[in-house]
């Protein structure tokens, strides 16, 4: 299982992998936005995390980019934010939307239910 993690801090998306680590996946981390299509073009994860608020292109640019692809539509995109008026615009798109700061129990166990499904 492969994991995108898109967040501008390093911080937290290194620490999302080392969770995500925990539960048998993998993953790749993007700390800029207008990183991510292109990225997407040629790998295709089982599901991302995706920060809203990134530098080059904003998440909720992104996940619409993502959802208008009928080969990326389909990967559950689980977006964090804390900010909540972004997290209310992306949760027509989104799969879950988190407001941060979230925990290392809430990650595992969203990555877990996206993966299943």
């Amino acid at each position: 299982m492969l994991a995108l993690v898109v967040d501008d801090n390093i911080e937290i998306a290194t620490l999302i992998s080392f969770i995500l680590r925990d539960i048998d996946v993998d993953s790749y981390q993007i700390y800029q936005g207008n990183e991510v299509l292109g990225w997407l073009e040629h790998n295709t994860p089982d599901v991302v995390f995706l920060d809203l608020q990134l530098p080059g292109m904003n998440g909720l640019d992104i996940l619409r980019a993502m959802k208008e692809d009928a080969r990326l539509m389909s990967i559950p995109v689980i977006v964090m934010t804390a900010n909540s008026h972004m997290a209310n615009a992306a949760e027509v798109d989104a799969d879950l939307v988190l407001l941060k700061p979230v925990s290392m129990r809430q990650i595992q166990s969203l990555a877990q239910r996206a993966l299943i499904t």
